[in-house]
This record gives C-alpha cells, sequence and structure tokens, in this order.
C-alpha cells in the first residue's frame, strides 16, 4: 500500500480552515487516498470527529496532529554577569523619551531611585533636552513639553549627572528594562561610551510572581500590591514606585523559592 495522505486544516482552526471534517474525510477516501492528517491550529477538538467519519474503514489510516505553539518561558529577568545578595545596592529607574525608537528618539527624562539592604537611600531625577520638538502624543502621554525640557541639560551633561548618582558597576532594575537600556546603551554609544551594566526587568519578574494578573504593566502591578497612586509615565514617579515594587518582589522572591540573590532569579 502506498501512503500518499493530506493534511487537512478542518472549521475547528480559526479563521484558518473551514473543511467539514466528515465530508473531507469523505472524499479523500474517494480519491483513493490512504490517509489524511488532522493538523489543527494548537486544538485538538477535531480527533473525535476524524475518527467516527473514519469508523470502520479498512486500510485507511488517520494521523491525529497538531500545529502546535511554543512559548519561550526561559527568558531571563537577569541580564548580565555580576552577582549580588539581595540586600546589596540597586538603582531602580525609568526614562521618558520622544518615541520608541532608540536609534532615532531621545531621552526626555531620568528617575532614578536608589535601594540598599531593602530601603530606599537616595533619589534622582533630570529632565532632558533632547534636541528636538516632542511629539503632541508623546506629551498628552508624558505631560513633558518643549518648554519644560528648554533649558535641561543636554544628553551628554545629563549621563554626567547620571553617572554622579549611579555607580558605574551598579546593578540596575527597570520595568521592561530591555526598552529602557536600549535608550541607555544608544545615548553612551553615541559619547563613545560603554554601558555594560547588569540589569533586572520587573515585567518578567511579576509575570513570575502574579500569574493572576491580566497583565503586567507598571500601574496594574503597583494597584495589585496596593502601593497607591501615582503620576504614571513620569520618570520620577515611575521610578519611585517601581522601587517599591522591586522591594516586594524581593520579599515575595526570598518567600516564595528561598532565594536571597539575583543570580538565582534566572533559574527559580
Amino acid at each position: 500500500m502506498s501512503f500518499a495522505h493530506l493534511h487537512v486544516h478542518t472549521e475547528y482552526s480559526l479563521l484558518d480552515g473551514s473543511n467539514k471534517i466528515k465530508e473531507c474525510i469523505a472524499r479523500v477516501k474517494e480519491l483513493g487516498m490512504d490517509s489524511v492528517a488532522i493538523t489543527d491550529h494548537g486544538v485538538v477538538q477535531g480527533f473525535p470527529d476524524a475518527m467516527y467519519a473514519s469508523e470502520g474503514w479498512k486500510d485507511f489510516r488517520m494521523i491525529y496532529g497538531l500545529e502546535a505553539y511554543f512559548v519561550n518561558d526561559m527568558v531571563g529577568a537577569v541580564k548580565g554577569n555580576k552577582k549580588q545578595s539581595f540586600d546589596g545596592e540597586f538603582v531602580v529607574f525609568d526614562l521618558e523619551t520622544t518615541g520608541l525608537s532608540a536609534a532615532s528618539d531621545r531621552i526626555t527624562e531620568i528617575g532614578a531611585v536608589k535601594v540598599r539592604n531593602g530601603e530606599i537611600v537616595d533619589v534622582f531625577d533630570t529632565f532632558v533636552n533632547p534636541g528636538r520638538h516632542i511629539p503632541e502624543k508623546i506629551t498628552a502621554l508624558t505631560s513633558i513639553t518643549d518648554a519644560m525640557v528648554k533649558d535641561a541639560p543636554n544628553e551628554q551633561q545629563a549621563l554626567a549627572l547620571w553617572e554622579q548618582f549611579c555607580p558605574k558597576d551598579a546593578i540596575l532594575v527597570a520595568h521592561n528594562a530591555d526598552f529602557d537600556c536600549s535608550f541607555m546603551s544608544a545615548a553612551y554609544a553615541r559619547q563613545h561610551k560603554p554601558f555594560r551594566n547588569t540589569y533586572i526587568d520587573t515585567v518578567t519578574i511579576s509575570r513570575s510572581l502574579y500569574k493572576e494578573l491580566k497583565n503586567h504593566k507598571l500601574d496594574t502591578v503597583a494597584e495589585h500590591l496596593k502601593l497607591g497612586d501615582f503620576h504614571h509615565h513620569r520618570a520620577c514617579d515611575d521610578a519611585e514606585v517601581l522601587a517599591k515594587i522591586f522591594l516586594r518582589m524581593l520579599q515575595d522572591m526570598q518567600e516564595r523559592s528561598h532565594i536571597t540573590s539575583i543570580e538565582q532569579i534566572n533559574t527559580s
């Protein structure tokens, strides 16, 4: 017997298949094929229908399969090689920018909070003159206007102020840290300096600790942890509430997973 067969997406493959299983299998048999494979997208609801539709057929092979979805659940919350205990020093920070592209947009505000031994010990905030117009949609989101940054430090000056606050080898913490760190990296590159800090993404930690949340936006996590209202999308306020979130996360990770250092986070 030669196994000439067909792979079929049925009506159970939402927006991708419309084949009625009973009719489709009958047609396959009529064409003299030896087998048919049901390979719907991520569902197996078509299997019983396929079994009944081909029940009793001799020399016919029903193949059950599906096109599965894979989600990378091994994305690390910590990027970098530095090791440190939870009671060490961290710089929790947030940026406001003129847009979403680290390559073509610029920073308009840097807000940061230094935490040590489970407590907030220092704060930092500066506007940054981006040297360009802040789009109206960004002003509507952040409330930062061209007038507010007109006399602010430029990028080079702002980074110098940042370096006075943030130790060179500090472990950084941010919400959706790849975004903020990509802007810092681009800004440092324009000053011909490296940006190599180990950093921690609290979005990834939130997804692990607080699976019940509908999303893991900063204001959603803050509300979940009952941290009070704050001026979202202003770097100074976002950094302060994120510091409180991060300290709570450290506590929760210790209690739930019995870990006490950042190098254990990705493996917990």
